[in-house]
């Protein structure tokens, strides 16, 4: 149990980092708090004998404020107490909006700095990655989780914050009288002992529950909206929306059970409470003998205090359950703001050092590749070569690498095996901010942003001006149909450009990759949504634009590549060579 807690506390240190400072000062201003709220409530004992007795009994209460009888003498020494008291609870009340004040600014500077944190780990992490992961878990990890592990937080302050009231008013019930603490004391620490490991499993249990259930339903969501048009098709709307409701229905079953169990401790203690009340005052008149005004201003004293510990202390299981519940959130915040994951930003050396420094201004070289996805074998030795310079196409069935050759080119896969040169230089040994700086890339899967027409261009180039943006869509064959939508360059797109054609989606990712003036151009498919008027309109552009720059063109099409300076095809050549042709067009 002790290790386990150190443990937290560790964790909950090295994840708060340099908010530790200030968790430090939270804690200063709690236990001020505490202090404030503690004297206040001890006061109980000489008011209630003023009120009883007529004069305040010997009590270290009473000895502790003596010095008001300087100021205020003989009955005013009790309107002196009456004012100290409400002072201190002013000083305690004013201590709480302030804790709470810090509290919220603390967890949510740690929400932001978290969910910033994983969202840019996740931009940064391999393309792999993002490839074996749901986009919605990975999208819920960010929004949702850091959310939970900032509402642990605020659970926890309050947690302590009632923890260490509570072992301050232990306090002044001990200096008061220790034989009654000491069974009030054991009473409570029963309870809480008996509780603890059901517990903590129980919430543990009902936290990964809850994780785990809104990871699927956020990837469901994702992946079923992102799909509509195929979720249409195969009408699978019962289908996912029975699937979804079944894993609702569990969420709220486990929730609910949740709620009523953390109540149930506090409905115990404060039952129990009443019932050492009502047992305690029929103890002490009728078992003990004791003239009930002797002992009442001692006897109310206790109650009341007792009372706010029991209070505070059914509020702390309650808390306790929340706590071990965003446990799972708090760990998995923890491990994703943590995680390294290896980034080809690092510039690499080659393992003959200084080659790293040669040119890179030359032909790009593909030498005795090495590559797979998992068990199947994409390379094995494989040799290529792209000229500077040169139109280099690549044809051939589906499934024999060429989309691959794009990625290991974009530097989103590593060859396992071999190497990449550009001239005389390592790929690996550029920066990988440098290179694809360099490269003008258009996919057969195109992505469109929701944003406008103009900022979807300008992703190319981000500090692009009004009238490069414009020329860039003119070059791709986009000027005339992006003046024809309501608001122009100024139109928003709907999300990923579904309100456009397939064929404007590609002039616009065309006009995104030619905006940057890239030393190498390469096109997936570029215009195999495009029709064959429009084809040769861009072919005639992209060819002027591509004039003295490297490209590499990934097509089916015989009319995409009729004018390319070397043609390979992957179906009917060995994979293991590479053999360059001079317009050598594969029927």
């Amino acid at each position: 149990m002790i290790s386990n807690t150190i443990h937290k506390i560790n964790m909950l240190k090295t994840i708060l980092g340099d908010y530790w400072g200030r968790a430090k000062f939270l804690l200063l201003v709690i236990i001020l708090a505490a202090l404030s709220e503690g004297l206040g409530l001890a006061l109980i004992l000489p008011i209630l004998d003023y009120f009883v007795m007529g004069r305040a009994t010997a009590s270290w209460q009473t000895d502790a404020f003596a010095w008001l009888h300087h100021f205020l003498p003989g009955d005013s020494f009790l309107i002196g107490l009456l004012l100290v008291f409400l002072l201190l609870i002013g000083i305690k009340l004013s201590l709480l909006v302030y804790r709470t004040f810090l509290t919220a600014k603390f967890s949510q500077n740690l929400r932001r700095l978290w969910m910033h944190d994983i969202y840019e780990r996740y931009l940064r992490a391999p393309y792999a990655f993002i490839l074996e992961n749901k986009t919605g878990s990975l999208v819920h990890n960010v929004i949702q989780e850091p959310n939970y592990a900032a509402s642990m937080l605020n659970q926890t302050v309050d947690f302590l914050a009632r923890g260490v009231l509570v072992s301050g008013l232990l306090i002044v019930l001990i200096v008061t009288s220790w034989r009654i603490t000491l069974v009030v004391a054991l009473f409570f620490g029963f309870i809480i002992l008996g509780t603890y490991k059901a517990i903590q499993r129980y919430a543990t249990r009902y936290g990964k529950i809850r994780l785990s259930l809104n990871q699927k339903m956020s990837g469901q969501v994702a992946e079923s909206i992102g799909g509509a048009r195929q979720v249409k098709a195969f009408l699978l709307e019962k289908y996912l929306t029975d699937v979804f409701s079944s894993r609702l229905d569990r969420l709220i079953e486990v929730t609910i059970r949740f709620m009523v169990a953390k109540i149930l401790p506090s409905a115990f203690i404060e039952g129990i409470i009443a019932l050492l009340v009502v047992a305690g005052t029929i103890t002490v008149r009728y078992g003990m003998g004791y003239n009930l005004n002797e002992v009442l201003p001692t006897l109310g004293m206790f109650l009341v205090v007792s009372h706010r510990i029991g209070q505070n202390l059914s509020v702390l299981v309650q808390e306790r359950m929340v706590i071990e519940s965003f446990l799972p959130s708090l760990k998995l915040v923890f491990d994703l703001s943590r995680q390294e994951y290896e980034d080809n930003r690092i510039v690499k050396k080659d393992e003959r050092g200084r080659q790293c420094e040669n040119s890179d201004n030359g032909d790009i070289r593909f030498e005795s590749i090495v590559f797979s996805y998992g068990k199947k074998t994409v390379f094995d030795g494989f040799d290529l070569r792209i000229p500077k310079g040169k139109m280099t196409a690549l044809v051939g069935p589906s499934g024999y690498g060429k989309s691959t050759i794009a990625d290991l080119l974009l530097r989103l896969y590593e060859p396992m095996e071999g190497r990449i040169l550009i001239g005389d230089r390592p790929l690996n040994c550029i920066s990988i901010e440098e290179w694809r700086s360099r490269i003008g890339f258009v996919s057969q899967d195109v992505f469109i942003f929701n944003a406008s027409v103009s900022e979807n261009i300008a992703l190319g180039k981000l500090d692009a001006s009004r009238e490069e943006i414009i020329d860039a869509a003119r070059n791709a064959e986009a000027h005339e149909f992006i003046l024809e939508l309501p608001e122009g360059y100024d139109t928003v797109i709907g999300e990923r450009g579904l309100t456009l054609s397939g064929g404007q989606r590609q002039r616009l990712a065309i006009a995104r990759a030619i905006i940057r003036d890239p030393q190498f151009l390469i096109l997936d498919e570029a215009t195999s949504a495009l029709d064959m008027e429009t084809e040769k309109a861009i072919q005639k552009s992209i060819e002027r634009i591509g004039r003295h720059k490297t490209m590499l063109v990934i097509a089916h099409r015989l009319t995409t590549i009729e004018n390319a300076d070397v043609v390979y095809d992957l179906g009917v050549l060995n994979k293991n060579q590479a053999i360059n042709r001079k317009k050598v067009m594969v029927s």
